[in-house]
């Protein structure tokens, strides 16, 4: 058992997590580079097929320093009170990141728990934000948002805790600007800002703007 950590995973709550090491976990490492490589693939696949198309859409990729912090994060975190957070975290570098997590009762492949944060989509309308008051959107807005090119993600397990599983992905430059979260991308045909720097609808060779 290896970084042993005090988690709150709901108020009053309280357990021990660890870096997974159970053979079905292991399968979700983020040490894999096949995990890395499916974490990346869903992410630009989900950041494609945006509605209405987008303009200036980052091809992401994986980063060795944020997938650190992400894996630091799912072990030492020591508050976390829903299921389904998006805050901003700072990296070991020093760099502010976008932050998506998942709580859940049982383990779930990569693909599926992307696809969780991306399920708030059937909420949000571009131009408007989240469609009710009660929505909460910010995970799907953080997962398309235009310029977030650099992700990293990790998973513990949390044996004592109501929800077993912790998922974390940060993103980096962070999303959801208070002034832009009903539009995390330009709204345009794809790669119309990017000419000739243009994978699959992806800008894959740009200036990095901040948000």
């Amino acid at each position: 058992i290896i970084n042993k950590c005090i988690v709150e995973m709901h108020p009053y709550i309280y357990g021990l997590c660890f870096l997974i090491i159970s053979p079905t976990s292991l399968a979700l490492s983020t040490n894999r580079t096949d995990q890395q490589k499916l974490i990346v693939d869903k992410h630009n696949a989900l950041r494609r097929r945006v509605s209405p198309p987008a303009s200036n859409m980052l091809r992401m990729c994986n980063t060795s320093d944020i997938q650190s912090a992400s894996i630091n994060e799912s072990n030492l975190l020591s508050v976390i009170k829903k299921k389904n957070t998006n805050t901003l975290h700072t990296s070991t570098s020093g760099v502010t990141c976008g932050e998506n997590i998942l709580l859940s009762s049982q383990p779930k492949t990569w693909a599926e728990a992307i696809k969780v944060w991306h399920s708030q989509s059937s909420n949000f309308k571009y131009g408007f934000g989240a469609t009710t008051k009660s929505a909460n959107v910010k995970n799907y807005a953080q997962l398309v948002w235009y310029n977030s090119y650099q992700v990293g993600c990790a998973v513990a397990y949390c044996p004592k805790n109501q929800y077993n599983y912790f998922y974390v992905c940060h993103y980096c430059p962070p999303g959801n600007n208070i002034m832009q979260v009903a539009a995390p991308y330009k709204k345009g045909p794809r790669c119309a800002d990017c000419p000739g720097h243009c994978e699959r609808g992806l800008c894959s060779k740009c200036t990095y703007f901040s948000p």
